[in-house]
């Protein structure tokens, strides 16, 4: 223990401590750099060991496991920072080190948590920050609680979750560019809590949509297959048609709801969405809209247009008229990659089709 002055104590394995007539306040725990850093100032000896300290980063020593820790550590300086006492005492001369310290030690770990969310996004695909000070409107319910009454799902709502650890690490980020970092921070803190009283301060980053849906694409199906990883029946297409099914529906669902709940400030979430199925159907040609999988050994042989036409045929009556869905333009849907990346076939043509259809008396 440190006895800073008759009213602050620093306990290294719990934190700097305020005496009052109450008993001891927790001021900052001990974790991370900047509670150190403060009680080197109150000392007096951080000014003389500021360039020494920037030269040896001993605080690279520190473990960097979760990507909120920067959060933590601007709550502490504020928190320090606000604290009269802690100003009263605070030496001269130690303002300038202390601010240029807790600056590039910051700037370190949010490099760090950077490292994780890039390597692995999935980090944030679920509630990953939960910011001090703020609580659940009953103890019974996550902090998360006030956005799951949102009726959307899949990756509509991933990539919400997504967003509101990003918009917090931006608020974070924008602090330390700021000349009075005491100030920014505030307003940093305020800013993140600010982000569960309102959908709308959530910030949707456009330029990050596509990457985002890449990465949802591979996590969605890592996912699927460990959670249906006992069905070792299934194939793969089988898998993707189980993930095309839930995200159809969750599609389904958020567009009932864009004016029944006013939700036009998450629209872009919705269209992506609408994107990730056209997607999923042209990468996955066997995936279906109907529900019924395509068997892909009964795929006509390429160049049997008798074949081709009987196979239309029984799609048809599973539900799945190709024809219909190209305006019964026979060209059209010869001519449609995805169509011929579906039957396997390099090249179809439409006046052989044509023919086969008249032939063989398909209803158009």
């Amino acid at each position: 223990m440190i006895e800073i002055s008759k009213d602050l104590v620093f306990i290294p394995q719990r934190g700097l401590y305020q005496r009052t007539d109450e008993g001891e306040r927790c001021i900052a725990s001990s974790d991370g750099y900047v509670t150190p850093l403060f009680v080197m100032a109150l000392q007096g000896k951080l000014a003389e060991r500021c360039e020494p300290l920037l030269r040896s980063k001993e605080w690279e020593q520190l473990s960097v496991n979760t990507t909120f820790v920067s959060y933590q550590q601007l709550c502490h300086y504020v928190a320090l920072m606000e604290n009269e006492l802690v100003r009263e005492i605070m030496p001269e001369g130690q303002d300038e080190a202390l601010d240029t310290l807790v600056r590039g030690y910051l700037r370190w770990v949010i490099e760090r948590e950077d490292t994780i969310v890039r390597d692995k996004p999935s980090v944030w695909f679920e509630p990953a920050f939960y910011p001090a000070g703020v609580y659940a409107e009953s103890e019974d319910f996550d902090l998360y609680s006030r956005y799951d009454a949102i009726p959307f799902g899949g990756f509509a709502r991933v990539a919400f979750y997504f967003f509101i650890a990003n918009t917090a690490k931006n608020a974070i980020k924008e602090a330390l560019q700021a000349e009075d970092l005491l100030e920014a921070g505030q307003l940093a803190i305020e800013t993140c809590k600010d982000i569960f009283d309102d959908r709308d301060n959530v910030k949707l980053q456009h330029g990050m949509l596509r990457k985002l849906l890449e990465h949802y694409m591979e996590w969605r199906y890592e996912q699927t297959d460990m959670r249906l990883g006992n069905n070792v029946a299934l194939c793969e297409d089988e898998l993707w048609q189980e993930i095309f099914d839930e995200e159809s529906r969750a599609h389904t669902l958020f567009n009932d709801n864009m004016d029944k709940q006013r939700l036009y400030g998450v629209r872009p979430l919705l269209e992506l969405q609408g994107d990730l199925l056209k997607r999923m159907l042209k990468d996955h040609p066997f995936i279906t809209t109907t529900g019924k999988r395509i068997n892909p050994n009964n795929l006509p042989k390429e160049g049997s247009y008798v074949g081709l036409v009987e196979w239309l045929e029984a799609e048809r009556s599973n539900g799945r008229d190709y024809l219909e869905d190209h305006d019964n333009n026979v060209e059209a849907m010869c001519n449609d990659m995805l169509f011929k990346k579906k039957i396997g076939w390099y090249k179809i043509d439409a006046s052989n089709l044509r023919r086969t259809m008249n032939r063989k008396g398909f209803q158009k």
